[in-house]
């Protein structure tokens, strides 16, 4: 008879598969602009992270080889997320120049 830590980390092995698809998902949707749909998985991300962090999950063998993949992938997922800020930022800043322009000529419009 197996002992409660390991029929936790057999029952909990998908996880790390569920995480990585997840956390590809995310990524695409990052890459893609589509902000919505990154955050909307993010809640399952995280469900799915708050059941690998349990105690005894993490000590599975099979917790160990998977735990690489997904850091890489995660950071992955973050430099694209930045790269959307920082892509986000820049339209922001456009924006707002366009709309001092269009004040300041609409003002000098209504002067004269």
């Amino acid at each position: 008879m197996r002992d409660n830590a390991n029929v936790i980390s057999d029952d909990k092995t998908h996880l790390l598969d569920d995480l990585h698809s997840l956390l590809e998902k995310q990524l695409d949707f990052a890459r893609r602009g589509n902000m919505v749909a990154v955050e909307r998985l993010s809640e399952q991300t995280e469900m799915c992270v708050r059941l690998i962090a349990e105690p005894h999950v993490l000590d599975a063998p099979g917790f160990q080889d998977g735990r690489q993949r997904i850091e890489r992938l995660f950071g992955r997922l973050c430099l694209a997320l930045k790269a959307q800020r920082v892509e986000t930022s820049t339209a922001l800043s456009a924006v707002r120049r366009g709309r001092r322009m269009l004040e300041t000529y609409g003002n000098r419009a209504q002067s004269r």
